[in-house]
């Protein structure tokens, strides 16, 4: 989820949360910047008077998710982008990790 009109500390943003902005958001769906297209809701809430656009982007179905092409990939608090054939450099890095640590292990000081 993505939370819009509320500032990092928790405070109020005391954004214009109108109509102009909720479809700019819901747009980010169509535009086809993100492939395969999202499954995304954009809705507005009021929570003690502050006004928020909420995005919610559902897990795609079919990943990995591209964004004007690139590959983004979340996995815990790490955020990174991988290229085409990101599989295959993967596995290859992977790889050379695990030859690495044998080879360490068994080195001689």
């Amino acid at each position: 989820m993505v939370f819009i009109g509320i500032e990092d500390d928790g405070r109020c943003a005391r954004i214009e949360v109108g109509d102009e902005l909720l479809t700019t958001l819901a747009s980010l769906r169509a535009e086809g910047s993100i492939q395969p297209l999202p499954s995304m809701t954009v809705d507005k809430v009021t929570i003690k008077g502050c006004d928020w656009a909420v995005v919610q982007v559902e897990p795609s179905p079919s990943p990995p998710v591209r964004y004007e092409g690139r590959i983004w990939i979340k996995t815990g608090a790490d955020r990174s982008t991988r290229v085409r054939g990101w599989r295959r450099t993967t596995r290859v890095a992977d790889a050379a990790r695990g030859m690495a640590s044998r080879n360490h292990g068994t080195a001689s000081q």
